[in-house]
């Protein structure tokens, strides 16, 4: 009896003293702080989910016929482009081409395409390893150009954010189903935004490789003048950025 007495267990639960009004506002002010603190790691851990998902590095094998289905499409539509490349059509048919991706599709999400197409297309270009590059060329970019760079990075960032609220507010419809609606209304804003930054970033990236790696090949290379980029000066930046690994 006396651990109980210790444990404050004297009497039935039903007859312990009601709290207090202080209690009450201390015990609702810590459900409401675990509630939050809660909700927000679920809500990062479901936004790092959907950012992966919408990337097309998520579910790879079960979204393999989608992949199939995309490169099907593009084949066609690049066939046609490079048939009526000297015809008055085959701008419209290149551009149906650069609808589906801007090279061939190795990921089952159009942001996913569009994220490798910009190391595709500069390897294609320079032979330049971006991911080796991009550090050292972010230094020698303008604040202007990086400024840009940042705000498509946090259009991205809420871009996922919303998808993320969508995912909860779907599981949340479990138990009230009028959330379906914001469910859908998150996802559909937060694609559309992911959409429009996936495609802002990558423009700016490769127009970044386009007008700065000259400067960067000025600063790593023992070149004088205007270095011509190309995929030759591309290896040897490689070369130096790796440092013989």
């Amino acid at each position: 009896m006396a651990a109980v007495y210790a444990l404050g267990l004297r009497h039935p639960i039903w007859q312990w003293p009601r709290p207090g009004i202080a209690d009450r506002w201390f015990v609702l002010a810590a459900a409401v702080t675990t509630g939050v603190g809660a909700s927000t790691v679920a809500h990062r851990l479901v936004a790092s989910f959907v950012a992966d998902l919408w990337l097309g590095r998520r579910f790879r094998r079960l979204l393999s016929p989608l992949l199939e289905r995309r490169r099907t499409r593009w084949e066609k539509a690049h066939k046609l482009a490079v048939d009526h490349e000297h015809e008055p059509c085959g701008t419209g048919h290149a551009a149906d081409r650069n609808r589906i991706a801007l090279a061939r599709p190795r990921s089952p999400t159009w942001m996913g395409d569009r994220s490798v197409a910009l190391e595709t297309r500069i390897r294609g270009e320079y032979d330049l390893d971006l991911a080796a590059a991009w550090p050292r060329l972010w230094l020698v970019l303008p604040e202007p150009s990086r400024a840009d760079l940042r705000a498509a990075a946090l259009e991205w960032q809420d871009a996922v954010a919303w998808g993320a609220w969508a995912v909860l507010y779907a599981l949340l419809a479990l138990a009230w189903w009028p959330l379906v609606l914001l469910a859908l209304l998150s996802w559909s804003w937060g694609v559309g935004r992911a959409r429009s930054a996936v495609a802002k970033s990558t423009d700016l990236v490769e127009a970044a490789v386009d007008l700065y790696v000259p400067e960067l090949a000025r600063k790593l290379l023992p070149v004088s003048g205007e270095p011509v980029v190309d995929p030759a000066v591309g290896r040897l930046i490689n070369t130096r950025l790796r440092k013989g690994g």
